[in-house]
């Protein structure tokens, strides 16, 4: 199992204009209770869906990801990808889910299955901890390629922009010393 950690900026400052026109920020006192909360209902919100769909059997949606992984051409793997989003996001839509977030939703769970990860659980800590399964070393690198390159951060901050409706940062990083723990285990493991 790998952790990743997710970490929201504060929202978009607010600002009001005085009697004379001078912009000034405001103040609602609460400045970081939002975050509490917010991570709160994004973990919930990661955990019915990973739930939701956990408990299915995937047997065709394994079948599109080694076809995207093996597909010579760029058509043929936006064909298979399209394949397991449409799984994923018609699980999504049987969930108790908002039908705002399953889209944004699907594409996160639909990169990280591509990767043959799967996604467990999200715990609210200081930020958010991730934790996924990956069934293989190539899945343990292209879970990490996918935190890299920045697509992870920008998928929970779509969520998350959308769950409090304003514009946030998300910044989404994995230990070295999670990354060499799973790899270890993952090489002893294929022996």
């Amino acid at each position: 199992m790998v952790k990743f950690s997710v970490e929201f900026s504060e929202p978009e400052q607010k600002w009001r204009k005085d009697a004379e026109g001078n912009l000034s920020a405001e103040s609602s006192g609460a400045e970081h209770e939002w975050r509490k909360d917010a991570e709160e209902n994004l973990s919930a919100f990661v955990n019915n869906a990973a739930e939701a769909w956990n408990r299915l059997s995937h047997s065709q949606v394994e079948k599109s990801v080694q076809a995207y992984k093996q597909s010579p051409t760029e058509t043929a793997r936006l064909y298979h990808r399209d394949l397991v989003y449409t799984e994923i996001k018609t699980t999504l839509n049987q969930c108790d889910i908002s039908e705002q977030k399953i889209p944004l939703f699907a594409e996160t769970l639909t990169e990280i299955t591509l990767t043959d990860s799967t996604l467990l659980h999200a715990d609210p800590a200081s930020s958010i901890n991730v934790c996924c399964r990956c069934k293989t070393v190539e899945a343990l690198y292209g879970l990490k390629q996918l935190i890299d390159s920045g697509k992870m951060a920008y998928h929970f901050r779509r969520i998350m922009s959308c769950l409090i409706c304003e514009q946030v940062t998300a910044f989404v990083s994995m230990s070295e010393e999670n990354f060499d723990k799973c790899l270890m285990s993952l090489t002893d493991a294929a022996g």
